[in-house]
């Protein structure tokens, strides 16, 4: 072999391993079966941040790269919103300005967007022609799409996190890392009534779902159900749920598996019981009804000689203490 041709094998095989080494994968994972589809992008650099929504601080994802979630069958028919060729104001109600339009609407069309990838390019504070303030809160984010190399902008609120569509590759990285092996214990009450609660692998109703079993998170995915980035929770049985990683930190959905073992030595097994299912019962102290339902909205309190009274208002509930210990419960 002459040395002309060694050398570009050598050069071949040099970026073959770092196209490879340069990749993330997100998982999209059918919530009653085991196939998941791969999906895989390269990054130009780790996005070192644990929020996916950045509020105001926009600007942080010149650089990054968007995966951008499907929709719930339901809300396929009404495509994506805010996705445009360019960001002149007078441009968005003319339908040929918006990408990949869709010919039932002023939208774009789902087929062509659902699950693509996109490097973010520029951020870019929508055009205020009368400088009145009106757009403060508004961007463009400059995208490009990487299959296609497509240029296009989305519209960006910073005050609403329900609207931004997409996750970010190296949140979803961070995720990983965060949670997988993780062991949690389910608050059965907060999640749907007895029975209802299926396990995602086979389609059959969960017995027993709030009787403190233990969960470890075995993957972190986009399920195909919602869309939403999720653990995926197996237990001793090889049941197996999923959980938003938006609510893995509200404890009144699922507690790490430390948490509630410190709750069970410290409140007494039968209290623990209660906290584990959400419920209260008459005799618990303050710090335990916390533990199972919560802060409450407000607090009403009266003093009178050695006796303090309070009233904690819940949705729809009432509980009262006296001088700290649970003595009546109103719903």
């Amino acid at each position: 072999m002459d040395k002309l041709k060694r050398y570009k094998i050598l050069i071949i095989t040099f970026l073959i391993l770092n196209f490879n080494l340069s990749f993330s994968q997100i998982t999209t994972t059918n919530v009653y079966s085991e196939n998941k589809k791969e999906i895989s992008v390269s990054e130009t650099k780790l996005y070192d941040s644990t929020l996916n929504f950045l509020g105001t601080d926009v600007k942080k994802y010149i650089g990054q790269v968007f995966y951008l979630k499907g929709l719930n069958q339901n809300l396929r028919d009404g495509g994506y919103r805010e996705f445009y060729l360019n960001t002149f104001n007078d441009a968005f109600s003319n339908s040929e300005n918006i990408y990949k339009h869709s010919s039932e609407g002023n939208f774009s069309n789902y087929s062509d967007l659902s699950e693509k990838h996109f490097k973010v390019l520029d951020v870019i504070n929508r055009p205020d022609p009368y400088n009145i303030g009106q757009y403060k809160d508004e961007f463009f984010i400059k995208l490009e799409e990487l299959s296609s190399k497509e240029i296009c902008y989305f519209k960006y609120t910073s005050k609403y996190k329900w609207d931004f569509p997409f996750i970010v590759v190296g949140y979803f990285e961070k995720c990983k890392v965060k949670f997988i092996g993780k062991d949690y214990v389910t608050r059965g009450k907060n999640w749907v009534d007895e029975g209802k609660m299926l396990d995602k692998k086979t389609g059959l109703p969960i017995k027993n779902f709030d009787n403190g079993d233990k969960w470890r998170c075995t993957d972190v995915t986009v399920e195909n159900e919602y869309y939403e980035l999720s653990l995926k929770l197996v237990n001793n049985k090889g049941e197996q749920i999923f959980i938003s990683v938006d609510e893995v930190n509200n404890p009144l959905w699922i507690l790490p598996y430390n948490l509630s073992e410190l709750y069970k030595k410290k409140y007494g097994l039968e209290n623990w019981k209660y906290i584990i299912r959400g419920s209260v019962k008459i005799g618990m102290s303050k710090e335990m009804c916390i533990a199972s339902w919560g802060k409450p909205k407000d607090i009403n309190k009266t003093v009178l000689k050695k006796v303090v009274s309070e009233q904690w208002v819940y949705d729809n509930n009432y509980l009262y203490f006296e001088n700290g210990i649970l003595r009546a419960i109103q719903k």
